[in-house]
């Protein structure tokens, strides 16, 4: 009987070792899937503080548009255009230029560029808000933010549109 109980023990040499590599492998193919999870969780975040930093520069140049309603209905902002080369863009003449829209403008425009990676933008004038359709006229200002999604493999870009009424 002692003979059969030691010809059973030999055959489980090895054994618990070949479990507790069987179970490191479980343990690293689950965690390497967590850390793939944190990573795309990381990329989510990224791109909706990128959404929530777009909506809050739109409402920015509106506010600031407010706060100085005579050059804004006077047709000082009607087409304003910011893209990432640092140039702002108006239809507006020299002489009736603001420091104070021109101030306004330049740290806008600043504030998107350091933002937002290939932040553009433009404020334009509608008077068919239900298109959000750049007219040149009314009551209602557009303001489109533009910016390169840096975690799309595509390269497709994103936007926030905001639409306002001084």
């Amino acid at each position: 009987m002692r003979g059969k109980q030691i010809d059973s023990c030999r055959g489980q040499h090895g054994t618990s070792l070949l479990e507790v590599l069987i179970a490191v492998v479980i343990l690293s193919i689950g965690m390497l899937g967590l850390a793939g999870l944190q990573l795309t969780g990381l990329r989510v975040n990224q791109g909706a503080m990128q959404r929530s930093q777009a909506s809050v520069l739109a409402y920015d140049i509106l506010d600031r548009m407010r706060g100085d309603k005579e050059v804004a209905n006077g047709g000082e902002y009607d087409v304003v255009v910011v893209d990432e080369e640092e140039s702002i863009t108006t239809t507006m003449s020299a002489a009736l230029i603001a420091a104070k829209k021109n101030e306004n403008l330049s740290q806008w425009g600043a504030a998107i560029r350091d933002s937002l990676p290939g932040g553009a933008a433009m404020i334009c004038r509608t008077d068919n808000p239900a298109l959000a359709v750049c007219t040149g006229s009314g009551d209602n200002f557009i303001v489109r933010i533009d910016w390169a999604d840096e975690n799309d493999r595509s390269g497709a870009s994103q936007s926030v549109t905001v639409m306002g009424q001084l």
